[in-house]
């Protein structure tokens, strides 16, 4: 049986809120004049159950499959991200059944689609950003910023609607939304941009994916999540920003330790084997072979959009 995991779906609920407050660091401070004063509160979310968007081509539509159990058999082709429907409405969206063709994954017809010029504003294209808002006029935009456990903070642009799914895509400690922009692509992508300038601030990852997991893993396991609201509200002071913010952590339902533990593998690993799907953080997926008990970590990127043959158990 042919089929699409087309996306990662996840209900959470919230364990925790701590909040913190720090004032900017300066000669106004030293002076005893006192800094632009950041507050944060910092929401804890556990996931508690992961599920998978199935598309069985040639239907458009897909199915959330909760916890699923199949043995891979096989590989197929890449087929096109693009989809339509009301956001967030996972098993309401239309998913294109051709093959991808560009670099970005889209095929021909849908490579410079509304979701093909937002992710090329994103990185950073301001024609694309002009594109996307006439096409998209309603659409909220959060620039937010993301502390990985690291020395410096990772500046990004998500839809508003996506932000706790983006934000469980990437190793984090947390996360703060500083601004949002209603309608225009262009005015989001132009603050992240120069908030990114900031010394202590980078556009890009900055870091490599397996440290930044280490690092945001290593201190969510020795401290939680209580010294989260602290480290965001200085990292915001740092930034110049001032006001109250709002920052989230998405926990997994294990520990971030077993996605280190687990043996990381790509696609071609899977075939042959049954799986169940154990959890998500990070962007990782936490898969059990139900035969031999070892668990694997694979890459949502590596195995979204791809065809696999499957076999249901």
């Amino acid at each position: 049986m042919a089929t699409v995991v087309r996306a990662v779906v996840f209900e959470y609920e919230e364990v925790g809120e701590e909040r913190a407050v720090a004032t900017a660091p300066g000669i106004g401070r030293w002076l005893g004049a006192g800094g632009a004063r950041v507050e944060v509160a910092a929401v804890a979310l556990r996931v508690s159950r992961v599920g998978l968007a199935v598309q069985k081509p040639p239907d458009a539509g897909v199915r959330v499959y909760w916890e699923p159990v199949a043995r891979v058999v096989g590989l197929g082709p890449r087929l096109c991200r693009f989809h339509e429907g009301p956001p967030g409405a996972v098993e309401e969206q239309l998913y294109c059944v051709r093959r991808a063709t560009t670099p970005s994954g889209f095929c021909e017809e849908h490579a410079s689609s509304p979701l093909a010029l937002f992710e090329r504003c994103a990185a950073g294209d301001d024609d694309a950003c002009l594109r996307v808002s006439a096409a998209w006029p309603r659409e909220s935009y959060a620039i937010y910023v993301l502390d990985y456990g690291g020395e410096r903070v990772k500046v990004g642009l998500t839809r508003s609607w996506r932000l706790i799914w983006r934000l469980a895509e990437q190793p984090h400690v947390a996360a703060a939304v500083v601004k949002t922009v209603e309608g225009d692509a262009y005015a989001a992508r132009s603050f992240e941009r120069e908030l990114s300038r900031h010394r202590l601030a980078t556009e890009g990852p900055g870091v490599r994916v397996h440290d930044r997991l280490v690092m945001a893993a290593s201190f969510i396991e020795r401290y939680g999540v209580a010294r989260a609201a602290p480290r965001m509200a200085e990292h915001l002071a740092r930034l110049g920003l001032a006001g109250s913010f709002r920052a989230y952590t998405v926990l997994p339902r294990t520990s971030p330790r077993a996605f280190l533990e687990a043996r990381r593998c790509g696609p071609r690993d899977l075939v042959g084997r049954r799986l169940v799907v154990v959890d998500y953080w990070a962007g990782l997926l936490l898969v059990e072979d139900l035969d031999t008990g070892e668990r694997l970590a694979v890459a949502k990127r590596d195995i979204q959009h791809l065809v696999l043959h499957t076999a249901r158990d």
